[in-house]
């Protein structure tokens, strides 16, 4: 009888092993890396075609806050900053600040491996501009992403993550230094400038 007992205690741990959840409903979860984003731009004035432009390689600090509102399926807020790379050319900057919402569903729900699939849509804020002159321009748009990610967890809180995303950034209004806009002082019908490319991420996990 005690090796009955013993034997279908075994089972039963295996398969709690087997079958344990790394996230619950009602997990807190904080993301924080660095990353890397290679993006190619274009600009539409409305002419029936756009007016695609060189690749740009971008650093990425995100930061993203989630609740798991089911064991499956996490939503939260993030806010990411991107920094362009000038080729010698230290005084030229472009930035986008971007922050919204995020949702992540996960297919794969281990105790130590996470594999997920996620969607971000953000409020972006592009500034461009040069340090020895006057020169910048200002702008606002949308940011969606849709990427896959995977996640580790050494022990019950901490961990690792690396993710890979498709980006989209859109403005519809870029604003100069003297306060023009470009779609009207230049008399356009439209003027949208994006920015597409990929954006690959890694960096620490926590949960609570």
């Amino acid at each position: 009888m005690k090796r009955f007992f013993f034997i279908v205690t075994s089972i039963f741990l295996l398969f709690s092993q087997l079958f344990a959840q790394g996230v619950k409903k009602g997990n807190v979860g904080i993301d924080l890396g660095i990353g890397l984003g290679l993006h190619c731009e274009s600009t539409d004035k409305g002419y029936g075609y756009d007016n695609w432009g060189g690749i740009g390689l971008c650093s990425l600090i995100p930061i993203y806050v989630s609740y798991a509102v089911a064991n499956n399926l996490s939503a939260g807020i993030d806010f990411e900053r991107n920094g362009y790379y000038y080729a010698n050319d230290n005084n030229s900057y472009f930035r986008l600040f971007n922050f919204g919402n995020f949702v992540t569903f996960r297919i794969l729900n281990k105790e130590k491996n996470l594999l997920y699939i996620e969607g971000i849509v953000n409020y972006s804020y592009l500034s461009a501009g040069n340090t020895n002159t006057d020169d910048k321009v200002h702008g606002s748009g949308l940011n969606i992403q849709a990427g896959l990610g995977y996640k580790h967890f050494f022990g019950n809180y901490f961990g690792y993550f690396i993710s890979a995303a498709f980006a989209n950034y859109k403005y519809n209004e870029i604003i100069d230094q003297n306060g023009f806009n470009v779609k009207l002082y230049e008399n356009l019908v439209k003027y949208e400038y994006r920015l597409c490319g990929a954006n690959i991420r890694t960096g620490l996990c926590f949960k609570f």
